[in-house]
C-alpha cells in the first residue's frame, strides 16, 4: 500500500499530440495505409487499457498486456505484430526524447512458428476458375494469378495503370515502392470479357459487382451503405475485404481452404518450379529480402525430392 500521489505532473505536450507526431514520421517514411492502421489500432487499444502516460509505462505494463493477450488465446502471430508496432512505437519516442528508457527493450518477444503453407496444384487452380461466379471474379483471379499481386496491390490499380500493348503494369508496392508485374494472354482475355459485360465508367481496374442477383445492385448498395459511403457505381471499387470473402465462397465450395494470398503464393511456386530463378522471383514479388521469397521455395518438395534421387 502506499500513499496516493497528489503533485501535479506537468508533460510539455500531451499524449495526443505526440501519438499523432509519431504517425506523422511514419507516413513521411513511407509506411503505407494499412501498416498505420494496423499501428493505430495497436496503440491506441494498449495505451486504453495501461491508461498510463507516455512517460509512465513501464516494461511490466506491456509484459501484462501481452499476457492477458495469451490469456485470451490470442494467436502467436497476433501477439508478435502487436509488439512490433509498439516496439516501433516506442523506439520512435525514445529517440526524439519522449520516454526514457524505452521499455520495450526488455520485454521479450513472441516466437511465432510458421507454419508452411502448400501452395496449390494447378488442378485446384483449374477448379477455382471454374467456381468463379463472374466474369468480374474470373477476371480477378487471372489478373492475381498472372502478376503475382498482393490482394491490396491489385485493387488499387486503375485500368489507366495498364499498359495492354507491353502486357505490364506499374504496382505500388509496400514501402511506397513501385515495381512491374506482367499479364499473360489468358489473363488479358479474361478480362477483356469482364469489359463487355461492364458499364460504369469508374477508373478503378474492377469495380462493383452487378453482374448476379445475389450480389447486385442492391446487395452492393447495402454493403457500401455500412461502410458509410455513397453507392455510386461510377467511382465504385472492389475492396479487399470483397476479394477475401469470393475467395472464401470458392474455398466453401470446393471443400478446401482458398485466399488470395495462396494463389500468389501458387504463381511464385509455379515459376521456380519451372526454372525461374529465386532472385527474379522476389523482383517480381515486391519482396524486400530474398529470405522471404525463400519460404515459398521449401513448398517445393517434389522437386527436392527429384534432386536427391537425381544428385544422390
Amino acid at each position: 500500500i502506499t500513499e496516493r500521489e497528489r503533485s501535479l505532473v506537468v508533460y510539455d505536450e500531451g499524449d495526443t499530440d505526440i501519438i499523432k507526431k509519431f504517425f506523422v514520421a511514419k507516413a513521411v517514411q513511407g509506411c503505407t495505409e494499412g501498416t498505420l492502421k494496423n499501428y493505430k489500432r495497436t496503440i491506441e487499444w494498449a495505451m486504453g487499457t495501461i491508461r498510463k502516460h507516455l512517460k509512465d509505462v513501464t516494461s511490466d505494463d506491456l509484459r501484462a498486456l501481452f499476457a492477458w493477450l495469451k490469456l485470451k488465446q490470442c494467436s502467436s502471430a497476433h501477439i508478435a505484430t502487436s509488439q512490433r508496432a509498439l516496439s516501433s512505437f516506442f523506439t520512435w519516442l525514445d529517440l526524439n526524447g519522449y520516454v526514457s528508457p524505452n521499455p520495450m527493450k526488455k520485454v521479450e518477444r513472441t516466437k511465432v512458428r510458421n507454419k508452411i503453407e502448400e501452395a496449390l496444384t494447378l488442378e485446384q487452380m483449374e477448379a477455382i476458375r471454374s467456381a468463379a461466379k463472374t466474369k468480374r471474379d474470373k477476371a480477378f483471379i487471372e489478373m492475381l494469378y498472372s502478376t503475382g499481386c498482393r490482394v491490396s496491390e491489385l485493387c488499387a490499380l486503375n485500368r489507366d495503370d495498364i499498359d495492354w500493348d507491353k502486357m505490364e503494369a506499374q504496382v505500388l508496392g509496400k514501402g511506397r515502392k513501385y515495381r512491374i508485374v506482367y499479364i499473360t494472354q489468358r489473363a488479358k482475355y479474361a478480362y477483356l470479357d469482364y469489359l463487355s459485360v461492364r458499364k460504369d465508367k469508374s477508373p478503378a481496374l474492377f469495380g462493383y459487382n452487378t453482374e448476379t442477383p445475389w450480389s447486385g445492385k442492391d446487395s452492393v448498395k447495402k454493403l457500401v451503405a455500412l461502410s458509410g459511403r455513397e453507392y455510386d457505381p461510377d467511382k465504385g471499387r472492389m475492396s479487399v475485404g470483397e476479394a477475401q470473402i469470393m475467395f472464401r465462397h470458392i474455398g466453401y465450395s470446393l471443400g478446401f481452404r482458398v485466399h488470395p494470398h495462396l494463389v500468389r503464393k501458387t504463381m511464385a511456386t509455379q515459376a521456380m518450379m519451372r526454372g525461374m530463378p529465386i532472385d527474379e522471383v522476389r523482383i517480381m514479388l515486391g519482396h524486400e529480402s530474398i529470405a522471404t521469397t525463400t519460404i515459398y521455395a521449401q513448398t517445393l518438395k517434389d522437386n527436392i525430392k527429384e534432386s536427391h534421387t537425381k544428385y544422390l
